[in-house]
């Protein structure tokens, strides 16, 4: 398994700039009307409008001033990543801007060009998920095969769970041992060889008979790891726990399966109850299709699940296992409230509720 967030690990921190206590805000008519999603990095152009500094995105003059710690000057564009809640509400950081460093944040001015990069990439880790499909690396060894490449190779896909083989100890066991911490053991002097991570960078290095193709692919799944930790660990930092944390969990019979989870902190009144446990799952599978998933947690038993499937199949088969998922979830001590079920794509990849989604809607209250 392939983790993607170490936040105590990060020896830099990312630019984020807090204006006044508080991050721009964009309530979800404005969020729709832009077409933002989560995760997505935007530039707004910095104009003049009847003699004031002003913030503008797709033609629209956003609701904030401008940042005076950036010192923007008119025609520059400045770096924002998009954070959506569950009610459709956008956060805005600040990345950094484009010309002119903040006085007051001048971790902009000295940031390494790897972590601006790192922090703009884009964050579905596509390349990743590619590389790491039953069949792939095989095949780029066979074409280009080198021995000690191979075990290297063969390291790696040994650390891949089978479907039938993924149980609650066995995922914890290879999120421990599988990369997710690879930066905190080298900063203890710790061994880190046999981890996903180091795996994917001795085989880049080693490979020298690679192919260019070969080796972009490689660094770009090394680049979506490390853009997943460093912009995970940006909302770690900013929020806690209530920041997402992303996870690539590769299977050696089923295509690779993305997880974001984050657990809500408990309120500050000694009666207050933690918020959800939120678990994101999406994949795209040869034989399921596009498939997404959506489970909260509330008082560590009450389950609200929501399943988005492009394939017209693969609902009505959700839709008839939905008693026997039941029934193991009893048997595991949860209580299944309820599922729906959209045949469509999802629209969003955080916040959801009875009427997201597109196309048809099963709706099966428990």
């Amino acid at each position: 398994m392939l983790p993607s967030a170490d936040a105590a690990a990060l020896s830099v921190k990312p630019p984020v700039i807090l204006l006044e206590g508080r991050l721009p805000v964009l309530e979800a008519p404005a969020v729709k009307a832009l077409g933002l999603h989560d995760g997505q990095v935007v530039r707004p152009t910095v104009e003049v409008r009847e003699g004031q500094l002003v913030l503008t995105l797709r033609g629209q003059v956003l609701p904030w001033p401008v940042p005076n710690d950036l010192r923007a000057i008119p025609g520059e564009r400045l770096a924002y990543r998009v954070q959506i809640d569950a009610q459709g509400v956008a956060r805005l950081f600040v990345l950094a801007s484009a010309q002119t460093p903040s006085a007051a944040a001048p971790v902009s001015a000295t940031l390494p060009q790897r972590l601006e990069q790192l922090m703009l990439r884009p964050p579905g880790m596509e390349s990743l998920a590619h590389l790491l499909r039953p069949g792939v690396l095989p095949a780029l060894l066979a074409a280009t095969p080198q021995p000690e490449v191979g075990r290297l190779v063969d390291q790696l896909l040994r650390l891949r769970p089978s479907m039938a083989q993924l149980t609650a100890h066995s995922l914890r066991h290879w999120f421990a041992h599988s990369g997710w911490s690879t930066e905190a053991h080298l900063a203890q002097g710790q061994s880190v060889s046999g981890q996903a991570k180091a795996l994917m960078r001795q085989i880049q290095a080693q490979w020298s008979q690679a192919p260019d193709q070969v080796m972009r692919l490689l660094s770009e799944a090394v680049d979506d790891v490390e853009a997943a930790q460093l912009q995970s660990g940006n909302e770690v930092i900013n929020q806690g726990r209530d920041g997402w944390i992303s996870v690539m969990l590769p299977f050696a019979d089923a295509d690779p399966v993305r997880l974001r989870f984050k657990g809500g902190r408990r309120g500050r009144g000694a009666g207050d109850e933690a918020a959800p446990l939120v678990i994101d799952l999406h994949t795209r599978s040869q034989d399921l299709g596009e498939v997404w998933l959506n489970t909260r947690i509330a008082q560590a038993t009450q389950v609200h699940m929501t399943m988005w499937a492009v394939q017209e199949d693969v609902v009505q088969r959700a839709r008839e296992a939905t008693p026997a998922l039941r029934d193991a979830m009893d048997d595991a001590g949860l209580a299944l409230l309820s599922l729906q079920v959209v045949h469509g794509a999802r629209n969003s990849d955080e916040g959801v509720s009875a009427g997201d989604g597109t196309g048809r809607l099963v709706d099966i209250q428990a």
